[in-house]
């Protein structure tokens, strides 16, 4: 059973106080420590930065408050608001925080704010990069793309395996067509017409195919035109001049990347995965770590971007 802590108390005082926040849709659960005492086990407050911060302060008086979250559906929004209101507010990957069998077991909410609080307190989490708004925003756009193409190459899938289910190939004058240009649609277009039961399906299909094209330029063009803001251009027109990158993949390099100067050595970069873990590598040999590294380090020079080696 939670206990709450009235308000009305007399303030405790500590120099600084620790915060394990489990952020959750409907509800968050906070769990707050000091340099010796648990002052507060797994309460439940409503998923607010402005009043969690506000009662905290009514709670405590202390000099610095500290707090810490997983990263998760939340993204860094409530970083963000926690910060407005003073807050010293850290994202952290999951996987970092200590978890013994036990923890595993009995997973409740209380347990893993209190796990975050005592975590943070003992200094062994790492704070995850947090972008800018704009930059996460634009981020988001590039995402998109991504997430069309992996619905436009699925629909495509589907469409062959269809074919393939029941023997359909390219005959006559569209025997030679291949991939998937204006020819081979067009045959698509007169399988429909004359296979009456798979009709509806192929065509439904077709249509789909066609909305997800249309999505997919549209978000194109738009990254065409934010490559060209003035936030991006000069390190976009400066990983075009690199043979082998395009307007994606320096997109990608980009948006995903954000700061460079964020990575405290080469092997961190190295390390990097876009989507914030680290690359899950079997059984690398020396010499091929060795040789990743001078890749990287030469196509950070060629860019020309600035970015002080720390060995």
């Amino acid at each position: 059973m939670l206990k709450k802590v009235k308000i009305t108390e007399k303030k405790i005082e500590e120099q600084t106080i620790y915060v394990g926040l489990d952020v959750h849709h409907k509800q968050w659960n906070i769990s707050v420590v000091g340099s010796e005492h648990v002052h507060i086990k797994g309460m439940t407050v409503v998923p607010d930065a402005k009043a969690l911060a506000e009662y905290l302060r009514r709670r405590f008086s202390c000099k610095a408050i500290k707090l810490a979250y997983e990263a998760g559906f939340s993204g860094f929004h409530t970083q963000r608001e926690l910060e407005k209101e003073g807050i010293d507010a850290i994202v952290t990957n999951p996987a970092d925080i200590p978890t013994s069998h036990k923890d595993g077991r009995q997973k409740t909410d209380e347990r893993d704010s209190m796990k975050i609080a005592i975590s943070l307190r003992a200094n062994m989490l790492e704070a995850i990069y947090v972008p800018s708004l704009e930059d996460d925003e634009n981020q988001g756009l590039f995402r998109r793309r991504a997430d069309l193409v992996k619905k436009h190459t699925r629909i495509k899938n589907q469409i062959k395996s269809l074919l393939k289910k029941y023997g359909i190939k390219p005959e006559g004058k569209y025997a030679t067509a291949k991939g998937w240009t204006k020819t081979y649609l067009k045959w698509l277009e007169e399988v429909a017409k004359s296979h009456k039961r798979l009709r509806n399906q192929i065509e439904s299909m077709l249509r789909e195919l066609d909305f997800i094209s249309k999505e997919l330029n549209i978000v194109e063009g738009q990254l065409e035109e934010l490559s060209q803001c003035e936030r991006y251009k000069d390190r976009y027109d400066r990983l075009l001049k690199i043979p082998g990158i395009g307007q994606t993949v320096a997109m990608a390099i980009i948006l995903e990347l954000f700061d460079i100067n964020r990575f405290e050595s080469f092997p961190r970069l190295c390390r990097y995965h876009p989507d914030g873990t680290f690359e899950r590598r079997q059984a690398a040999s020396r010499q091929h770590d060795q040789t990743k590294q001078n890749a990287i380090e030469a196509f950070i020079n060629r860019v020309g971007l600035d970015y002080n080696t720390q060995r």
